[in-house]
C-alpha cells in the first residue's frame, strides 16, 4: 500500500528546471492535508489553523543539496555540457519558497474516484489541469483530502469518513475564487465526507483559505456529540447544547449551558428541586460539604469552575479554549466521582 508521501507525490507535476520540485509541492500537500484533518476533526466554527510549511524545510533542503552536489560534480567533468547552477543555495531561496506556497492556488483532489464507471471519465477530465507556458511558481499545488474520524449518527460510533470526489470543483468558469486580497490568496473549499462503514452518513464543510490560514466556516449536519462515559443521562442533553453552542461560534452561550449542567448535577446530588432558587456560592458550598470524606481531595474543585463560568458569562469574555478547559475539568469531576463511588 503506498504511503501518504507516495500518493501526494504521484499527483504532482514535473516542474522542469526546478531542483526543489516536485518534492516541495509533495511535502506541502502533506501539510495542507494535515491542516484540513485538524480543522474538520477538532476545530469549532470560525476557529482557524495554519498550514505548517516550515516543517517541510529539512526534507526539501536535503534533496536540494543532493542535487546541488550532483550538478557541481557534473559541471566539473570535462564535456558535461551542464549550465552553471542558477539557483544559489537552498537557504537563499528558503523564504521565497515558503512565501510562494502561500500565494499559489491549492487544488483539492480525493482518493475516491466516483461510485459509477459512467461518471469516472467526466471526473477524470475535470481533474486535468493544463499548464502550458508560465513558470512553476504560478502553478497550482494539488493535494489529496485526508480521511477524518467523526462520530457517525447511524453507526453511533467514531468511524473513518472518506472524502468524495464530489468535493472536487468541476467547473471553474467565472468562479470568484481564488482571488488575491490584501496581498494574500483567498479560496473556498467544500469537502464532502461519507462514513466508510455504513456508507450512508454524510458531512460537508465550508473552509475558507487566506494565505496559509484555514478557517472552518460551516459544517452540515451538526457534528454528533460524543459525551464522556459516566455522565448521567439528564446531563448529557445539557452538555450537548454546550458543545453545539461552542461548535457554532457562540462560546458565551456555551458558558451558560455548562454552568447549568453543574447546577443540575449539584442539585440532583443534594436532592434540591431544579426549580428552587439558590445562590451559586451557597450551592457549591453545600455540594462540597456533602461529598464523601476523602473523595473531595481527589476531584477537581467545582468552586473555581463555577466562578470562572459565571464571570465569563456575565462579562461576555473568555475563549473557546477556556470553555474546553472547564468542560474537561467538570466532566472529569463527575466521571471520577461516579467511578470512586462504585
Amino acid at each position: 500500500m503506498p504511503s501518504e508521501f507516495e500518493e501526494q507525490s504521484a499527483i504532482q507535476r514535473n516542474y522542469l528546471g526546478r531542483p526543489e520540485s516536485p518534492l516541495l509541492e509533495a511535502w506541502a500537500a502533506i501539510q495542507i492535508a494535515s491542516a484540513f484533518r485538524t480543522l474538520i476533526e477538532e476545530r469549532y466554527f470560525y476557529q482557524k489553523t495554519e498550514v505548517d510549511f516550515p516543517a517541510i524545510v529539512p526534507r526539501v533542503r536535503d534533496a536540494f543539496n543532493e542535487q546541488l552536489e550532483e550538478h557541481q560534480y557534473r559541471q566539473a567533468s570535462p564535456g558535461s555540457g551542464f549550465l552553471p547552477w542558477r539557483y544559489g543555495t537552498f537557504e537563499e531561496r528558503r523564504a521565497s519558497l515558503l512565501e510562494e506556497l502561500e500565494s499559489r492556488e491549492w487544488v483539492m483532489l480525493t482518493r475516491h474516484l466516483g461510485d459509477t464507471a459512467e461518471s469516472r471519465p467526466t471526473y477524470d477530465r475535470a481533474r486535468q489541469r493544463s499548464h502550458i507556458g508560465g513558470s512553476p511558481e504560478t502553478f497550482d499545488v494539488p493535494f489529496l483530502l485526508p480521511s477524518v474520524e467523526l462520530k457517525c449518527a447511524k453507526c453511533r460510533a467514531k468511524t473513518l469518513f472518506d472524502a468524495l470526489i464530489a468535493s472536487t470543483p468541476i467547473n471553474h468558469f467565472e468562479h470568484p475564487f481564488p482571488r488575491a486580497s490584501a496581498g494574500k490568496l483567498e479560496q473556498t473549499f467544500t469537502p464532502i465526507y461519507r462514513c466508510g462503514k455504513c456508507r450512508e452518513s454524510l458531512f460537508s464543510a465550508l473552509v475558507m483559505r487566506t494565505g496559509k490560514r484555514l478557517h472552518l466556516c460551516g459544517f452540515a449536519p451538526r457534528r454528533v456529540i460524543d459525551p464522556p462515559q459516566n455522565i448521567p443521562e439528564p446531563l448529557k442533553a445539557i452538555l450537548a447544547d454546550a458543545e453545539q453552542a461552542v461548535a457554532e461560534g457562540d462560546h458565551l452561550a456555551a458558558f451558560y449551558h455548562l454552568r447549568t449542567m453543574m447546577e443540575h448535577h449539584m442539585k440532583a446530588r443534594l436532592g434540591i428541586p431544579v426549580e428552587e432558587q439558590i445562590r451559586g456560592d451557597d450551592l457549591v458550598a453545600k455540594y462540597n460539604a456533602a461529598l464523601p470524606p476523602g473523595i473531595s481531595d481527589l476531584l477537581p474543585s467545582f468552586g473555581p469552575a463555577y466562578s470562572s463560568l459565571s464571570r465569563w458569562m456575565h462579562a461576555r469574555v473568555g475563549t473557546p479554549e477556556d470553555y474546553n478547559s472547564q468542560r474537561n475539568s467538570i466532566c472529569k469531576h463527575i466521571t471520577a466521582l461516579a467511578i470512586l463511588e462504585q
